[in-house]
C-alpha cells in the first residue's frame, strides 16, 4: 500500500526558539489523526504531543522508529515511547504497548518528555480500547480524507492536492483509508514496528458509512508500512452519493469521526436498464440461499442446509469454491449472517442440528477465510428470526411469527432484542423491548432491522397484535443503541395506510421502506402469500437520524411474495427490494427515489421467489433465488 499523500510530517507544529525545560500542556496528548481535545487515546496509536521546549529532532528515518530524536526523549509511564517527529511545540510519538500491564487496554498514562537532562512536568492522558481518528490531507483532522484509490492516487477532486495525482472514487470501488486508535490486532507487533511481515487484522472490525452508507470492510487492520496506523479497505457501496466531499465516517468503542472529513465520489448510474435475466448463476445445490456476505474477494451464501463459499474475485462469474456448516444445519428456515472480529456469526430460527434443532447462534473463525471454521453453536430462546443488525459484540435481532389452526388465522408476534456475544459458548439476550428476556416471543411482529450509525438502528414493524389482520399500521421503529442492555424507543412512526412496514434501506439522508397495504390473509393461503398485498413504498428525510421525517407513500404494481426480503441500494436514491410477485409472476422491485416525493417502482420478474439481495463491487447485484442460487446480475456502470 502506498502512503500517497499522508501528511503526517505537515501537523507538525512549526519550529521556534524553544526553552531548555521542556513542558507538555494539560490535556495535549491528542489522536494525531483526529487533533480531538479531551479525548482519550489507544494503546499502540499514533498520537500528538503538544507543549514547549522539545527540541528540534527532526524526523525519523528508519523503521523501527527510535526512542530518542535529537537528544529529546517521552516517557509513558515510565516506558520510551517510539518518536516519529520532534519539533519544539510538537512530539509525534506511538504510545507503547508496554504502557500498561499486560492485557489491560485502558487506563491512566503519565507522560514526561525529556532532553538534555531536563524533564517536564509529569500531565497524563488517558488510554482505552478504542479511540478511532482518520487522517486529514492538510493534518487538521477536517476537509479531505486520506483516502487512495487503488491506483494509488487520492480520492479528491482532480488536481485538488498538488503534486499528488487525485481523481474521485468509483462507486462499487475500493478505497484505502489511513486513521489510527483501532485497538487490539490478532497477533501482537513490538512497539515502534510496521507491520510488514504479515498482515495483521483488528480484533474488532470499525462501522463505516461514506455519505452515512454503511460501507463494507473488507480488511481492517495495521498498515503493512507505517508504524501506529491503521489500514482500512472499504468498499463504497453503489448507492453511495456522489460529490466532491462526501462524509467518510468511522465508529467503534462510542467513537464516531468528525462528518467533516471527506473523499470525492463519481456519480452512479440509473438502475432502469437492469435486464429481466441474469447474466450468471450459481447453483447450490440442496441448500436455499438465505442471506449473503462479502468478505474481500469471497462472499458466504448462507442458506438452509450449508454455507456456500463463493470466490467473488471476478464479481460477474462467481465459482462456489466449498461448503461449510453441513453438520450445524438442517432445514433452517431463516439464516441471516455478518461478519465482525475476524468471524462469520450466523443467526438460525429452526434446524440448528447441534442445539437440538431449535435457534441458535453459530461462529465459523475466518483465520482462513476461504475456509471457514465451525467454532462454536450456540442455542438462543428466541426464535423466527427475520433480521439481524450488530455493533461489536452485541447483535440486535428482530423476530416475528403467526399462527394458525388449519388455515384460520389465530395470532401474531414478535420482538427486538439485544444479545451479548462477547462469549460465543453462552450468548445472553439481555434486553427486549417485550420486556420479557426469557420467552419465546413478545407482543408485536418485527420484520427487518438496520444500523444507522454506531448508537441507532430503525426497526420495521406494525401496531396490529393478537389476532387483528385488518387494523393497525406499519410502524418505523428509531432505536437508541447506546447502552444495549437498555434499548430506548425514541421515535415511532406511522405510516398511513399499510399494515406492515417490511423492508427498511437506507442510503445518506434517505430512508426507504417496502410496506405490505393488506395484512396478513385470513384464511391463511401460502400458496398465495402469507400477505395480502399490494405493496407500497415509503420515504424519510434521516437528516436527522433521530427524527426521520415521512416524506411520501406511494403505490407499487407487486405484491408480497410468499417470504424473503431486503434489498439494497443500487444507485444514487435508488433500490432494489427482494420478495415480490405480480400474480403468480416472482420478481423483484427497483425503486427510483431521485424524486423522494415521487418513487417509482418497476418489476425484474425472476424464476422462483427472490429470498434477498446484495450488491457485490463492482456494479453486480446478486438475487438470492429460492430453489436455485445465486443469481448475477449487472448493475450499469
Amino acid at each position: 500500500m502506498r502512503l500517497a499523500g499522508l501528511s503526517i510530517a505537515s501537523i507538525l507544529l512549526s519550529g521556534m526558539a524553544y526553552a531548555q525545560t521542556p513542558s507538555v500542556v494539560t490535556g495535549g496528548v491528542l489522536n494525531a489523526a483526529s487533533l480531538v481535545k479531551g479525548q482519550p487515546v489507544t494503546l499502540g496509536s499514533f498520537v500528538a504531543i503538544f507543549g514547549s521546549g522539545f527540541g528540534n529532532g527532526g524526523v525519523a528515518g528508519t523503521v523501527p522508529w527510535p526512542t530518542t530524536l535529537g537528544g529529546t526523549a517521552v516517557l509513558m509511564n515510565g516506558i520510551s515511547a517510539p518518536l516519529y517527529a520532534v519539533t519544539d511545540g510538537q512530539i509525534n510519538a506511538q504510545v507503547p504497548f508496554e504502557a500498561l500491564p499486560s492485557g489491560q487496554t485502558s487506563g491512566s498514562v503519565i507522560v514526561i518528555v525529556q532532553r538534555n537532562g531536563a524533564s517536564s512536568a509529569p500531565q497524563s492522558f488517558q488510554v482505552v480500547s478504542f479511540a478511532p481518528g482518520v487522517f486529514s490531507i492538510n493534518g487538521t483532522g477536517l476537509g479531505l480524507a486520506n483516502a487512495i484509490n487503488p491506483d494509488g492516487s487520492l480520492a479528491a477532486p482532480s488536481g485538488a492536492v498538488p503534486p499528488y495525482a487525485s481523481h474521485p472514487a468509483s462507486p462499487g470501488g475500493t478505497v484505502i483509508v489511513l486513521a489510527t486508535g483501532f485497538g487490539a490486532t490478532d497477533s501482537s507487533i513490538q512497539s515502534g514496528q510496521a507491520s510488514t511481515d504479515k498482515l495483521r487484522r483488528t480484533t474488532t472490525t470499525p462501522v463505516v458509512t461514506v455519505g452515512g452508507v454503511p460501507a463494507q470492510v473488507a480488511f481492517s487492520g495495521l498498515s503493512p508500512q507505517f508504524p501506529a496506523v491503521n489500514q482500512l479497505n472499504i468498499v463504497l457501496p453503489v448507492g453511495v452519493p456522489a460529490g466532491s466531499a462526501v462524509p467518510v465516517q468511522v465508529s467503534l468503542g462510542g467513537i464516531t469521526t468528525t462528518a467533516q472529513l471527506n473523499i470525492a465520489i463519481t456519480a452512479s448510474t440509473a438502475t432502469s436498464s437492469i435486464g429481466s435475466a441474469p447474466s450468471n448463476t450459481v447453483l447450490t445445490p440442496g441448500s436455499q440461499p438465505k442471506s449473503l456476505v462479502t468478505y474481500g474477494n469471497i462472499a458466504y451464501v448462507c442458506g438452509s442446509q450449508y454455507i456456500g463459499v463463493l470466490d467473488i474475485s471476478d464479481p460477474g462469474n462467481p465459482k462456489l469454491t466449498a461448503t461449510v456448516g453441513t453438520n450445524a444445519f438442517n432445514n433452517v428456515s431463516n439464516l441471516f449472517c455478518y461478519i465482525e472480529s475476524g468471524n462469520l456469526v450466523a443467526f438460525a430460527d429452526t434446524g440448528s442440528t447441534l442445539v437440538s434443532g431449535g435457534p441458535s447462534v453459530t461462529f465459523f473463525s475466518l483465520a482462513n477465510p476461504a475456509q471457514p471454521q465451525l467454532t462454536q453453536q450456540s442455542g438462543l430462546s428466541k426464535q423466527f428470526v427475520s433480521g439481524v443488525a450488530h455493533r461489536g459484540n452485541y447483535a440486535f435481532a428482530v423476530y416475528n411469527s403467526i399462527s394458525f389452526s388449519g388455515s384460520s388465522f389465530q395470532g401474531q408476534n414478535g420482538d427486538l432484542v439485544s444479545i451479548d456475544l462477547s462469549n460465543p459458548q453462552s450468548p445472553k439476550v439481555v434486553y427486549a423491548l417485550s420486556g420479557n428476556l426469557g420467552s419465546t416471543l413478545g407482543p408485536n411482529s418485527f420484520f427487518d432491522v438496520i444500523a444507522v450509525n454506531d448508537t441507532t438502528i430503525y426497526a420495521a414493524s406494525s401496531s396490529s397484535t393478537g389476532s387483528q389482520t385488518t387494523v393497525g399500521t406499519g410502524q418505523l421503529l428509531v432505536v437508541d443503541t447506546t447502552d444495549p442492555t437498555n434499548l430506548k424507543v425514541v421515535k415511532q412512526i406511522s405510516i398511513p395506510n399499510t399494515r406492515q412496514v417490511g423492508t427498511i434501506r437506507i442510503q445518506g439522508n434517505l430512508a426507504v421502506t417496502m410496506n405490505d397495504v393488506g395484512g396478513w390473509r385470513n384464511p391463511i393461503d401460502f400458496t398465495q402469500g402469507a400477505l395480502l398485498g399490494p405493496t407500497s413504498v415509503s420515504t424519510f428525510d434521516i437528516t436527522d437520524p433521530r427524527n426521520p421525517v415521512l416524506s411520501t407513500t406511494a403505490s407499487t404494481p407487486a405484491g408480497p411474495a410468499l417470504t424473503g426480503n431486503g434489498g439494497a441500494p443500487v444507485g444514487t436514491a435508488q433500490f432494489a427490494f427482494a420478495g415480490h410477485r405480480v400474480g403468480t409472476q416472482n420478481a423483484f422491485l427497483l425503486v427510483d427515489a431521485r424524486t423522494a416525493a415521487n418513487p417509482q417502482a418497476t418489476v425484474v420478474n425472476t424464476p422462483d421467489i427472490v429470498l434477498n439481495l446484495s450488491v457485490v463491487a463492482p456494479n453486480f447485484l446478486y438475487g438470492l433465488i429460492n430453489n436455485t442460487g445465486v443469481a448475477v446480475y449487472q448493475l450499469p456502470q
